[in-house]
């Protein structure tokens, strides 16, 4: 079984000042590169906080869009800067489990891999 695990990748877009203005460009090289060299991977992870600010839609947007170029199947979920109700507007219920979590379970070859939404809402 292969995993990669991405984390914290902090997508900022000019929505207001950026903090991390590379973050989308380190996305899509990490993206290349893991098609590239790990393409024959079961999984790809992808751990929040996906974007900086999660009221904004357009980080969350942007990522959504690179990652349609990601070979292996991949799985997100969210941690404190992301929004959950931003994120299901984008990215729609494929993501979330029957209670509205961004979290899911992969059965890899026997062994079972949990993606748990570790946000919190306030």
């Amino acid at each position: 079984m292969k995993l990669v695990v991405l984390s914290d990748i902090h997508i900022d877009l000019p929505v207001e000042d950026q903090k991390y203005p590379d973050n989308l460009a380190r996305l899509e090289t990490a993206i290349d590169r893991i098609n590239t060299a790990y393409s024959e991977a079961d999984l790809v992870v992808i751990a929040g906080d996906l974007v900086d600010r999660g009221r904004f839609a357009a980080p969350y947007e942007a990522l959504r869009e690179a990652l349609e170029s990601l070979s292996p199947r991949h799985a997100l979920t969210i941690g404190n800067h992301d929004d959950r109700d931003t994120f299901c507007r984008v990215f729609g219920q494929a993501h979330c489990d029957e209670n509205g979590f961004i979290q899911s379970a992969h059965n890899l070859d026997g062994t079972h891999v949990l993606v748990l939404d570790s946000a919190t809402d306030a």
